[in-house]
């Protein structure tokens, strides 16, 4: 079916800018069937749960009503879509052409709630190419969807579903103005939509900023005191002190390559130089996992001595990602073989032991050499072992690790969290479940890592506050451990990069925000980083100097009062303290804590 590209206009409230950007493109095609309410089916559910119900004051005069009447079996991922509606495309699709998804929904239960769904675009198994994956959280007044894609391969007809999983709590909701459009081939920022993408709480005098700016004075800086005496311990008035912060006692990172670390290049000699310019506090991005770390242990071991010597702090990351995907694939190797050979209690022992080797011997290798252990990563999405062996065996893990390395701070790590606007509820609610049962069976668990990678949808600084909250009632340490903003949008990159950072440094319960990667030339999502291939600094990376080396950095000089004291407040962390009186200077270094400092210094008479 083919929809004029006016009648599709007439569905949105456009300006009249963004229709006029549109007309590269011609004749937009419809890749659902003619008759779209009647198309979708259910899968997981009970028919009678799927409803054509009438709808008044609005673009469209009908719509599905969705009802999921329990939540999912399963506790993992997988239970999102374990309940969707399904529809197959009408036409085929070409890799590369722009899509326009575009829906109207609203929640009807809980009575004045939110409910959820995710809009999903795929193509067929085994891989299920997702070219489209979007969560969206419902309230009481239609909401109107507008999804921009593209085509992530080529699909003949009924090749692809595109779905709207339901798989949360019980809840009851309405979709209707179904459309998904192909514009072919072209430009993404062409599309008849208002491209303006921003969040709640951007504004430079939204209230939440005085306030944090309140709690960053307060849990990040401390009373610094320097009280000058001559040899004879009288007090030495209008001595010159300055106070030269030289490292922060938060941490303030990047994920880094030991490959790059090592190289000869002069890339990878301007990459040395920005770590050690930019950060107290580094993760090494993959040579520690357990792919990297059996394939090149000794790389891995270079990287973490050299930046030893450089005095930046090491977090490894992870231990245990488990699903038969991110472990070796001798791992499932081992474990069919013995299933196929011994039985179901040999295969579990050995999967067991395997694993429980690999987290031993990693820990022991690296004992001493790192602060921060990611133990567990991702167990909402990768979960094929808890489902094997129980999930007491996560707190098996942790145990360990502890064993081999008594020292380092041991940490759950995973995504979904923080991004997305604060939708993922069901993600956010098995991370706070897992985390407690770690605590309930006696894990040593010492902090909570936030992976925190955005795309297009930003989540509030008040959410964030939210989520936030909700954890420090563990009373745990949580860090921020993969930021990054993947968008070509510098100025959204560079003020999101600002309210995030202030938000998370504002927060007691936080000791650290790490990006994960910062350079174009070595980042997983070029988009997002903070220097250009060239190493030109792009907005978002002026951004985080700005803060980490300006704003929230401590350089003050002055003279003692009559009394020989000298005060500042500054913020927490190392620093070098020069102290001049009748031509005779001396410096001293300093970590100011907390709770404050008081330097008492002698200098010649």
């Amino acid at each position: 079916m083919r929809v004029p590209l006016a009648a599709l206009c007439s569905l949105s409230i456009l300006l009249s800018a963004a229709v006029a950007e549109a007309q590269s493109f011609s004749d937009p095609q419809s890749v659902l069937p003619k008759d779209v309410l009647n198309a979708f089916s259910l899968t997981g559910l009970a028919a009678e749960n799927k409803q054509i119900v009438p709808v008044e004051n609005q673009p469209f005069t009908q719509a599905i009503q969705l009802r999921t009447p329990l939540a999912p079996a399963s506790e993992y991922a997988d239970g999102e879509y374990s309940m969707r509606l399904r529809a197959f495309t009408a036409t085929p699709v070409t890799q590369g052409d722009v899509m326009l998804a575009t829906f109207w929904a609203r929640s009807v239960e809980p009575v004045g709630g939110r409910a959820y769904t995710r809009f999903i675009f795929e193509g067929p198994g085994p891989s299920f190419t997702k070219s489209a994956n979007a969560l969206t959280e419902l309230t009481p007044t239609w909401q109107r969807f507008e999804i921009p894609f593209r085509a992530a391969n080529n699909y003949a007809a009924r090749e692809i579903r595109v779905e709207f999983w339901v798989g949360y709590d019980p809840q009851l909701i309405e979709i209707g103005g179904i459309f998904v459009m192909n514009y072919g081939p072209g430009n993404i920022s062409d599309l008849p939509i208002d491209h303006t993408n921003t969040y709640e709480g951007r504004e430079l005098d939204a209230a939440w900023r005085r306030a944090a700016h309140k709690r960053i004075n307060k849990y990040r800086k401390g009373n610094f005191s320097v009280v000058v005496r001559g040899k004879d311990g009288r007090a030495l008035p209008k001595a010159t002190v300055k106070v030269q912060m030289r490292r922060h006692a938060f941490g303030f990172g990047s994920a880094v390559a030991a490959a790059e670390i090592l190289g000869t290049s002069s890339d990878s000699q301007i990459y040395r130089d920005k770590i050690k310019e930019l950060f107290n506090k580094v993760v090494m991005e993959n040579d520690l996992k357990w792919l990297g770390w059996e394939s090149n242990p000794q790389r891995a071991l270079y990287g973490v001595a050299w930046l030893r010597q450089q005095g930046i702090e090491v977090r490894g990351h992870t231990l245990v990602w488990p699903s038969w995907r991110n472990m070796p694939s001798n791992v499932k190797q081992l474990y069919d073989a013995t299933l196929a050979s011994q039985g179901q209690e040999a295969a579990n022992a050995a999967l067991r032991e395997r694993i429980g080797n690999h987290v031993s011997e990693e820990a022991a290798a690296l004992r001493g050499q790192l602060v921060e252990w990611d133990v567990l990563n991702e167990p909402y999405s990768n979960n094929d072992v808890q489902r094997i062996l129980g999930t007491q065996e996560m707190s098996r893990w942790f145990q360990l690790a502890r064993e081999a390395d008594p020292e380092v701070n041991l940490y759950i790590n995973d995504y979904g969290i923080y991004e997305n606007r604060g939708w993922d509820i069901r993600h956010r609610n098995h991370y706070y479940n897992t985390i407690r049962h770690l605590i309930d069976q006696g894990a040593p668990l010492d902090g909570i890592g936030m992976q925190s990678h955005f795309g297009s949808r930003m989540t509030s600084p008040e959410r964030l506050l939210e989520v936030l909250d909700q954890f420090a009632a563990f009373g745990k340490t949580i860090q921020v451990t993969e930021f990054d903003i993947n968008t070509t949008d510098s100025q959204l990159q560079a003020d999101y990069t600002r309210d995030f950072m202030t938000t998370l440094f504002s927060h007691p319960s936080v000791n650290g925000i790490i990006k994960w990667g910062f350079w174009e030339g070595r980042h997983w999502l070029p988009n997002a980083a903070m220097y250009r291939r060239d190493w030109t600094i792009k907005p978002n990376g002026e951004v985080w100097n700005g803060l980490v080396f300006k704003q929230w950095w401590t350089n003050m000089e002055g003279t003692t009062d009559d009394s020989g004291r000298y005060k500042v407040r500054g913020f927490l962390g190392e620093y070098e303290v020069e102290v001049s009186h009748n031509g005779v200077t001396k410096t001293f270094p300093a970590t100011l804590p907390r709770k404050g400092l008081v330097l008492k210094v002698t200098l010649a008479n």
